[in-house]
């Protein structure tokens, strides 16, 4: 279900990298996707349905309303922040601010999950099982019997796709900086997708019970809120030195950045919450 607070710190760099002119269009038809997503999984029921749609539109205009303003705020700092040298602290408040971002929206988001799977039937949580199997072996798939040397060059060439979106055209020492940051890399995904599995194998042991027992809902509160308790030692040890690595190496490309790059990363970050601010004062369509 939800990702790691560095893989959500990823997601979310990773979104304001790639949104443009596109993102009002995502956000506003966000429910219409949601359904095309979960339809992908299981077939709802008409009362399933409306269970969805009013329950999602409350949290989505709370996240509108509530979140967006935020998030701008957020990024209109940053991009100040960012216009001089960056140090180990300021990418770690960075992604803090992220998982914050996440933490919010999952204490909202919780409970309606909570309801909505407490409301699936036996054939439906059997297709939901299967989906996030399938979800696993992708993520494990790019990395799984793989020489090392491709899996440190794919991690390279995603982090690089994320800074030039932000940043323009990286210099030949940045990318050296990010040649030299991939060979510490450590695979991981193998070991993500085994934890995700122990996890999911307590999610769906809960769900036999959702109709046997009261307190579904606090107890899948619960599962969310200990993921971390599933990871086992050696995916905690490779998963917090991978994070060690992202963000020396953000630390490092920054504090080579040309005036022109950091001109481009500000401006990106200012046209973001600018959009955002669109859409809050926007409202929804729907």
């Amino acid at each position: 279900m939800n990702p790691t607070n560095r893989r959500w710190a990823f997601v979310a760099l990773l979104a304001l990298a790639n949104a443009g002119c596109g993102m009002g269009f995502f956000y506003n038809n966000l429910d219409r996707l949601v359904r095309w997503e979960l339809r992908e999984v299981l077939t709802m029921t008409p009362d399933q349905e409306a269970f969805f749609e009013a329950e999602f539109a409350a949290l989505w205009h709370w996240h509108r309303t509530e979140e967006l303003p935020r998030y701008a705020d957020d990024l209109d700092l940053w991009a100040k922040r960012f216009g001089g040298t960056a140090t180990q602290a300021d990418i770690h408040e960075l992604f803090a601010t992220l998982e914050g971002w996440w933490l919010r929206l999952e204490a909202k988001g919780t409970p309606f999950v909570a309801q909505f799977l407490g409301r699936l039937d036996d054939q439906q949580v059997a297709s939901l099982a299967e989906a996030l199997e399938e979800s696993n072996a992708d993520w494990e798939s790019s990395e799984k019997g793989k020489p090392i040397d491709a899996v440190r060059k794919g991690w390279r060439k995603d982090f690089e796709d994320i800074l030039k979106r932000l940043i323009g055209r990286l210099t030949s020492d940045q990318r050296a900086l990010l040649a030299e940051a991939a060979e510490r890399y450590q695979p991981e995904r193998q070991l993500w997708a085994d934890y995700r599995r122990r996890w999911q194998s307590d999610l769906f042991a809960l769900l036999e019970q959702r109709r046997e027992v009261d307190d579904f809902g606090e107890r899948f509160a619960h599962l969310v809120k200990s993921q971390k308790t599933y990871y086992g030692e050696q995916f905690a040890k490779v998963e917090a030195a991978n994070e060690a690595l992202v963000k020396s190496a953000l630390v490092a490309v920054l504090n080579q950045a040309l005036p022109r790059q950091r001109q481009r990363l500000g401006d990106t970050l200012a046209d973001r919450a600018q959009a955002l601010r669109a859409l809050v004062a926007g409202g929804t369509a729907h």
